[in-house]
């Protein structure tokens, strides 16, 4: 089985960087590789500390304001391509188990997976009426946004 880092709550008040299952992602799911992640001072503290009542299984992988690039494209996604930027993507999803840990959304992660629901839906695999909140924010980013590190001042101006 191969392996990731990810930064795993324990148990609450107990954050740790962990070995993990990396995610295999279905046919419909495309592979992500996690460029950054943000902690967020309301959600992530809360699920640290276990103050999130909906999310209260332990061990999880943390983390859900992440962003990364598709690098494998499942065999029947259409919407999305090697090399796209997409928005969100979990190590293991909100309700589901990644080997023994939970979710904490798992951004905190060095691999990830979006799904293309809209193929799944032209595909009959799912009604548009089922496709919840989670899949519907992995967005790809523009191709014309620049991630923060490429537009660093690399010299310090003068009156700094």
């Amino acid at each position: 089985m191969d392996t990731m880092r990810a930064a795993v709550v324990v148990e609450p008040g107990r954050l740790e960087v962990l070995d993990v299952p990396r995610p295999t992602p279905d046919p419909y799911q495309a592979l992500v590789k996690v460029e950054a992640c943000s902690f967020c001072s309301s959600t992530d503290v809360k699920i640290a500390y276990g103050e999130l009542p909906f999310v209260n299984q332990y061990p999880c992988i943390l983390g859900h304001e992440g962003v990364g690039r598709v690098i494998e494209p499942g065999e029947k996604v259409r919407y999305l391509a090697e090399g796209d930027r997409v928005l969100r993507p979990p190590a293991v999803y909100p309700g589901a188990k990644l080997g023994e840990f939970f979710s904490g959304w798992g951004g905190f992660a060095e691999y990830a997976c979006v799904v293309d629901w809209q193929a799944k839906v032209e595909d009959l695999q799912m009604r548009a009426d089922q496709v919840g909140l989670w899949p519907r924010l992995h967005q790809k980013v523009p191709g014309e946004m620049r991630m923060l590190k490429e537009d660093l001042l690399l010299e310090r101006p003068e009156n700094f």
